[in-house]
């Protein structure tokens, strides 16, 4: 599977880099929308987590080993369900 490929292999730069790139746009256009600051601000005052500051800096420090050895510790686990979904019989 894909997960297993990453977690021996890590993931390709290329696909990396897509998505930090993605994060950081999506990011940008958060910044812009009155939900995203009334829950930035909502977790602050309950839950002390302030997820405005050193956001982009958090993205730009994700690496192809940091990446790659979360995917190993999450297939070692080995908690796997398989899940099939059929459609309705008529």
């Amino acid at each position: 599977s894909e997960m297993d490929s990453i977690a021996k292999f890590g993931p390709r730069e290329e696909d990396l880099n897509k998505a930090k790139e993605f994060f950081l746009k999506s990011y940008q256009e958060k910044l812009r929308e009155n939900n995203f600051w009334l829950y930035s601000i909502a977790d602050q005052y309950f839950y002390n987590i302030n997820r405005v500051t050193g956001y982009e800096k958090s993205v730009q420090n994700i690496t192809a080993n940091k990446v790659k050895e979360f995917a190993k510790s999450i297939v070692d686990e080995k908690n796997v369900i398989q899940v099939i979904m059929r459609g309705k019989n008529k």
